[in-house]
């Protein structure tokens, strides 16, 4: 019976860490506010997951619009290329931004940065009215590593009650087996 109980707390230790591992950005729908620019004769709304992106990958959510019809594009072709704080060009990309699955509106990229400041993304695109680009700014930041060890001694803490509760539930189930 024990053994279960060992068991049962690996497995959760095992869970809660896969849990608290870091994930990349992969799907669109969470990004809360988007900046409008103008790129040629097109309108891009373009947004970041999370809004303020750390060392990592991030994801870009970007929608293309005839600036002068405010019609959406569906077919533009979308590149990014990324520009790091020491102003190296075309550190990153290009990418090509690919639309959604789930909403055929959006374009979306997940770019990749090494180091945090103030890096700039150029986005260019291509459609029938022509050529367009603008760029964009992001500025990285480093992830707080409060926020894991708060969270490791949690589940640290989490664990141990179960730890220490397994063995009393189970004298204590055994003593009314015993009595019944």
């Amino acid at each position: 019976m024990l053994g279960r109980g060992l068991i049962l707390a690996v497995f959760l230790l095992l869970a809660a860490g896969d849990a608290a591992a870091p994930r990349a950005a992969h799907a669109n729908g969470s990004v809360v506010r988007f900046e409008t620019l103008r790129a040629g004769p097109y309108e891009v709304a373009v947004g970041t997951v999370p809004r303020t992106p750390q060392i990592g990958v991030f994801h870009m959510a970007m929608t293309i619009a005839d600036a002068a019809t405010r019609d959406y594009l569906l077919d533009a072709e979308v590149r990014i290329t990324g520009m790091g704080p020491n102003g190296t060009p075309n550190e990153i990309g290009p990418i090509a931004a690919t639309t959604s699955v789930r909403d055929p509106l959006f374009y979306e990229a997940n770019p990749s940065v090494d180091r945090e400041g103030a890096w700039v993304f150029t986005i260019d695109v291509a459609a029938e009215q022509g050529t367009g680009s603008v760029d964009y700014a992001v500025n990285v930041e480093q992830a707080n590593p409060l926020i894991g060890i708060v969270t490791f001694f949690a589940l640290a803490a989490f664990l141990v009650i179960i730890g220490l509760s397994v063995p009393a539930y189970l004298r204590e189930r055994r003593a009314g087996a015993a009595r019944g």
